[in-house]
């Protein structure tokens, strides 16, 4: 049969199933900082699953809101200042309407958003782990943002020098190859 319009996909049924799970974890133990994380993780891919703005900008302020905090529980946490670096990185390329529509309609948008802190969160995840391929290739997107292609190669290059240590390096080493051709043309 023919699948409704109204009808989750399994990806969305998962995310779903997994922001709740987040949600229990961080009310048995607020302090929890893997709870926290995985509720960052579900916002993030529910954002990206979903087609509502009003969703994706109320997603937007609450994954703001869960990198300070993680933070907070732990100041050595490189992926929490990816998670800051990613977000001033995705929100950063708003043009002034899709600006002006979030300051319009959801109330605008947690902090000043910019290329230069989204550089600075990334920097910061890539200093506490040198060797993270999303790391490297995020500080990259930022460079090449900021008009620094030649920073942006020599993060892909090395980037593109190192093993595999999670399941999605290869995807992400060929993003890489990707975007350092694009910067070699």
């Amino acid at each position: 049969g023919r699948l409704g319009k109204n009808q989750k996909s399994q990806k969305e049924i998962l995310v779903n199933k997994a922001r709740i799970y987040a949600d229990r974890a961080i009310a048995i133990n607020p302090v929890h900082v893997n709870a926290h994380l995985a509720l960052t993780i579900s916002l993030g891919l529910q954002s990206e699953i979903s087609s509502s703005p009003s969703e994706k900008v109320k997603n937007a302020k609450l994954i703001y809101t869960e990198g300070k905090t993680l933070l907070r529980l732990d100041s050595n946490l490189a992926v929490a200042y990816f998670v800051l670096g990613k977000w001033h990185l995705e929100l950063g390329q708003l043009n002034w309407m899709e600006r002006a529509a979030c300051d319009l309609f959801f109330g605008g948008l947690p902090e000043d958003v910019s290329m230069e802190q989204a550089l600075s969160y990334m920097e910061l995840a890539s200093r506490l782990e040198p060797n993270t391929i999303l790391f490297l290739y995020n500080e990259a997107l930022i460079h090449q943002q900021l008009d620094n292609d030649k920073k942006a190669m020599e993060l892909l290059r090395y980037a593109l020098t190192l093993v595999n240590r999670e399941p999605d390096d290869d995807i992400r080493k060929e993003k890489c190859r990707v975007l350092l051709r694009e910067l070699e043309d």
